[in-house]
């Protein structure tokens, strides 16, 4: 079986280099994301010739994500290719597939099909996977009916519990290969997408390294997993447009070369076009012998070695936290408040109220219970709104707490572009099309009641079906 990575997430596996192949994901194209203006760039830049294309004979899509379904792509087959799906996709991404022409259908997990010469297994993710990752389709693919040389797919999600019993049962063998997808979005500045303030100290020290990232992909995470199968690094193949680099812990060929001389286990980390041949003896990486893939800089976003933080992106991280200010924007900032009330009840209701009340029980008190700071480039200060727990409503800071640290403030907050948050709250953005980019933010190692969690727990995918489905179409 040849599996050839294509870009971020995105496979085409086939029993060939040249034949008919089941793609995976499929990111055919530059940039992706839902909404007009695509906000994502694939990265490293790679371009994917016709006669790549031309082989796609089935697609599967694992979840409804705008990293792992673009309709630009699949418009690019023909009429009535099969696109297979899991159980737990949403129905407007069904429809979005069938209005392109193209023929949906719907796999049962735990059960094979055979596709494009090879045999596919659907399995749910555990459900310690984060909430809005609960709808991935774990696969399992092989070129024998009995899954021997096998690879599964962990992208995105804690691995089966189903798959798992299933090999403890011996009713499979254990894979030969397992994907990982490498999600490390760790930045400077005041925090990751969902990290907390004291990762980015810590970042900070320089005590977060591309090797303890490693220790959780190659050890942590896969331990469930029988025997020592293969680890492909996959994932993080991407940055927003205007970002000068991208994340610096997501350059997989050169971590995977990192973990080759760290430990036995086996580690891949493919460019775009190169293909894992994996076979009865064993599995080798080969590169694109048919030159349907080309890459342009595999090594654009590098500027010292693997993990060191460049003069560049400091300058960077330092223009995407600045401010507004004056009047002009009064408008603007007016219906940024209605919004910030919109948000009040829910906040209130959450995990983070809880922790402001705990901690004051406790004699730790911060003066709010979360902030919202207002940032618009390439102006220098910020204006900060506060959620006073005894008042429950959003309230200005005043002047004189205006230049304090937002972390000595509240435990929980967000840094963001006012008019990002209305699209947000309004249905014309997705929360990832905002993370780390337009919207920082912190929280005191809680990512699961993080700001950005809380923010999908109101108007992600997973719940607000109706603004993905319009912003979709």
């Amino acid at each position: 079986m040849n599996l050839q990575f294509l870009g971020h997430n995105a496979w085409l596996a086939g029993t060939s280099s040249l034949g008919p192949s089941l793609a995976v994901d499929p990111l055919l194209l530059d940039d992706f994301g839902f909404g007009p203006d695509r906000p994502f760039l694939v990265h490293p830049p790679r371009r994917i010739y016709r006669s790549l294309v031309e082989r796609i004979g089935a697609v599967l899509l694992t979840h409804e994500h705008s990293d792992h379904v673009d309709l630009a792509s699949l418009r690019m087959l023909p009429r009535e290719t099969c696109v297979f799906m899991g159980p737990l996709m949403p129905a407007w991404i069904e429809r979005a597939v069938c209005e392109l022409g193209l023929r949906v259908l719907r796999l049962e997990f735990n059960t094979t099909v055979e596709v494009c010469g090879l045999f596919l297994r659907l399995y749910p993710c555990s459900p310690q996977t984060a909430f809005w990752e609960q709808r991935v389709s774990q696969f399992l693919i092989s070129s024998t009916p009995t899954f021997l040389d096998s690879a599964f797919s962990a992208v995105d999600a804690v691995v089966s519990d189903q798959f798992l019993a299933e090999i403890t049962a011996g009713a499979i063998p254990a894979p030969s290969a397992v994907l990982v997808s490498n999600n490390s979005s760790v930045r400077a500045g005041k925090g990751s997408a969902l990290g907390s303030d004291s990762r980015a100290r810590e970042w900070r020290g320089h005590k977060v390294t591309g090797v303890s990232i490693l220790h959780e992909l190659l050890d942590v995470f896969p331990a469930a997993i029988p025997g020592s199968p293969a680890i492909v690094l996959c994932g993080g193949g991407f940055c927003r447009r205007g970002e000068l680099l991208q994340w610096p812990f997501a350059c997989q060929w050169d971590l995977a070369g990192i973990a080759t001389e760290l430990t036995v286990k086996q580690v891949f980390g493919p460019l775009p076009g190169q293909r894992l041949c994996l076979e009865h003896r064993g599995i080798r990486l080969v590169d694109d012998d048919a030159n349907e893939v080309s890459v342009d800089q595999p090594y654009a976003h590098v500027a010292g070695a693997p993990g060191s933080v460049s003069k560049l992106e400091e300058a960077a991280l330092d223009s995407a936290t600045t401010g507004l200010q004056g009047s002009d924007d009064s408008g603007l900032i007016a219906r940024c408040e209605r919004a910030l009330s919109e948000l009040e009840t829910a906040i209130l209701c959450s995990g983070i109220a809880d922790y402001w009340w705990l901690m004051r029980a406790r004699g730790i008190h911060r003066p709010f219970g979360f902030v919202c700071e207002f940032v618009r480039r390439p102006c220098r200060q910020g204006t900060r709104y506060a959620l006073d727990m005894e008042e429950a409503k959003f309230v200005r800071v005043r002047s004189a707490d205006a230049d304090l640290p937002v972390c000595e403030l509240a435990a929980f907050g967000i840094a963001v572009e006012p008019q990002s948050l209305l699209d947000l709250v309004n249905g014309r953005r997705q929360i990832w099309d905002l993370v780390g980019d337009e919207l920082d933010s912190w929280h005191p190692d809680m990512p699961l009641e993080s700001p950005v969690a809380l923010l999908y727990a109101l108007f992600g995918e997973q719940v607000r079906g109706d603004l993905a489905s319009a912003l979709c179409s």
